[in-house]
């Protein structure tokens, strides 16, 4: 289905789109395919887009002089206001010659992103939708090379309350942000899974051969994507565990196929037992998902930003779930993913950071064939709500449904 999008096309801002293969510009498009009329708006001056017939490509990077400024620490609040300005000016320019109907502005790796587009939109009189791929705010509270500690953590939450006021809804990925998020505003929210391509999960399942069940056969755990330290200790301890398991009589194997070096994963604390594979293409990576005997959905114990992780719905998730495999979650127990898995019976969830109970997680699975089946169809099931069709129409119909943006006085930049 083609999707004509409301009286003009819509400005999609954010740090990063194809071909860039991380879960957020992947989740852009599969969400915008058959979308007429879109308009890529890059805060990444690295971005070298493809040609898309029907898409305009923008890039608003920040320039050399201003990116400079940031050593000026004194000056912070001033120096973010001038990011937030010149990036505003961009986005308005985008805005205007390509006649855009409304803004989509998405959280991410710059957090000047959300108050430029808000900026911009205002100045345009056109609405602007906010999309928390992450708690925007949460994020304030990471580490940022551009921006000091203490700064950040003493103006993140006021410039979001700002960038909230003047929205004219949330996306978000999952129920947790949701409730989360209608905590601290008044706006509409809907929630977006992030979605997958379920009918070609289907015929990749139809091409696997028959599995051997016997739990005396060398059997493989896979995890395919990047892994840094929203996964990485979950990660270690699922290798850990399958070292113990060898002593029990089970030969399985932790197979990563991640963009991470191997130097640098072992550096990190993961066993040499592990396989690492280079990271592979979309389609390679669906394939290898249905032909695991297990498939890994880890996120980290102890990290830097909690609260990121309790909200945290991995862009992979919708795959594994349509891969017809059984899937372990190792995750914190107030994570919505280990939620979800519990709630929707499509996973076996090991929510302690320890290698024994992440190895008897395991060795259940292994020698539990019934157990692996009603996982299988429990994550079938799932998968239905990540659907690319539905999870579309439901993204138009929310932007359609945008409240007019209110005609107010333009404001230079977001306070700090």
């Amino acid at each position: 289905m083609v999707y004509s999008m409301l009286t003009g096309p819509v400005a999609i801002v954010s740090h990063t789109f194809s071909p860039d293969l991380n879960g957020q510009s992947i989740v852009l498009s599969r969400l915008l395919e058959g979308i007429q009329n879109f308009v890529r708006i890059s805060s990444d001056r690295f971005w070298r887009p493809h040609a898309i017939p029907g898409v305009i490509d923008e890039r608003v990077a920040t320039p050399w002089a201003i990116r400079k400024s940031r050593k000026l620490r004194f000056i912070e609040g001033a120096v973010f206001r001038l990011h937030v300005w010149h990036r505003a000016q961009g986005i308005e320019r985008a805005i205007v010659r390509h006649r855009c109907s409304s803004v989509v502005a998405c959280t991410g790796g710059d957090l000047v992103d959300l108050p430029a587009a808000i900026v911009a939109a205002e100045q345009s009189g056109v609405p602007c939708v906010l999309y928390y791929f992450d708690d925007y705010r949460s994020q304030w509270k990471i580490p940022n090379p551009a921006w000091s500690t203490k700064w950040m953590h003493r103006n993140g939450e006021g410039i979001e309350a700002e960038v909230l006021r003047k929205a004219a809804g949330v996306i978000v990925p999952n129920e947790l942000s949701k409730i989360e998020l209608t905590e601290r505003v008044a706006l509409p929210v809907t929630i977006i899974r992030n979605p997958v391509q379920l009918d070609l999960y289907e015929k990749l399942r139809a091409t696997v051969n028959t599995r051997e069940e016997s739990p005396l056969r060398r059997w493989s755990i896979v995890y395919t994507g990047s892994i840094y330290e929203a996964q990485l200790d979950a990660v270690r301890n699922c290798a850990r565990g399958l070292d113990l398991l060898r002593g029990r009589g089970i030969d399985a194997t932790l197979h990563l196929f991640t963009a991470q070096s191997e130097a640098s994963l072992f550096a990190k604390g993961i066993p040499a037992s592990v396989q690492i594979h280079s990271m592979v293409t979309l389609q390679e990576a669906s394939r290898i998902q249905c032909e695991a005997d297990i498939l890994l959905l880890p996120l980290a114990f102890e990290t830097r930003y909690p609260e990121l992780i309790r909200t945290s719905a991995p862009g992979k998730l919708g795959e594994y779930l349509a891969s017809g495999r059984p899937i372990l979650v190792h995750a914190p127990a107030d994570s919505f993913l280990s939620r979800f898995a519990m709630d929707e019976r499509w996973g076996l969830v090991c929510d302690t950071p320890n290698e024994v109970r992440i190895a008897d997680s395991i060795e259940q699975m292994i020698r539990g064939p019934q157990l692996r089946m009603e996982l299988v169809q429990g994550a079938l099931d799932a998968s239905q709500q990540f659907s690319e069709a539905v999870n579309r129409e439901k993204f138009v119909r929310f932007l359609q449904a945008s409240a007019p943006f209110p005609k107010s006085k333009p404001t230079p930049a977001m306070s700090a």
